[in-house]
């Protein structure tokens, strides 16, 4: 009998690379600052060819949690303004997962706003201690944002790539030779 393990593998990463490739029809131009070798195609970027994950975490609080059974997409470190504002700090380390693998537990408040992109972006949050769990750009069509620090375990989180580097601070200088850097994620608007 045929071990089915490297099958549901390949599907899932036939699904990231659809993902990934209907992302870059939004965002054609996206191209990094410092390119280590041929990135290609941006689910060359994207995909870690990792396993698949039982994610879970919440708020702060507990009022909200969520879980995912996935492989992630992409992991990052982000310095856009946004996670700026939103984190309180420098930058905020997220990790992408295909939005339907994702279940939210309780009743999250809803922020939307428009993104550089120009495209709306939903951030599902508590509405008692205001962490936001996820994050559900539409210029990243069928990809949900979880904000790493909202994780149960992040032990095995190792970000791939820094974005928006353009707007990162002056004084964060992460290194690290592994790393991809993007001036933006999104071009435009």
């Amino acid at each position: 009998m045929r071990d089915p393990a490297p099958v549901a593998r390949h599907h899932r990463r036939r699904y990231a690379i659809a993902v990934a490739e209907e992302a870059q029809k939004s965002d054609p131009v996206l191209k990094p600052t410092r390119n280590r070798g041929n990135v290609g195609l941006i689910s060359d970027v994207f995909l870690q060819g990792g396993e698949m994950l039982d994610i879970t975490g919440g708020c702060l609080c507990g009022q909200l949690r969520y879980e995912a059974n996935a492989e992630p997409i992409f992991s990052a470190v982000c310095h856009c303004k946004t996670c700026q504002k939103q984190s309180g700090t420098a930058f905020r380390v997220v990790i992408a997962v295909p939005r339907p693998a994702v279940s939210i537990q309780g009743s999250p408040k809803i922020y939307t706003r428009t993104g550089d992109s120009g495209q709306q972006v939903v951030n599902r949050f508590c509405p008692d201690c205001g962490s936001t769990v996820v994050i559900e750009p539409a210029a990243l069509p069928g990809i949900t944002i979880i904000p790493a620090g909202t994780l149960n375990d992040a032990s095995w989180l190792k970000p791939t790539m820094e974005i928006y580097c353009d707007d990162a601070q002056s004084w964060v200088q992460l290194g690290g030779a592994t790393m991809q850097r993007f001036p933006k994620m999104h071009h435009g608007g």
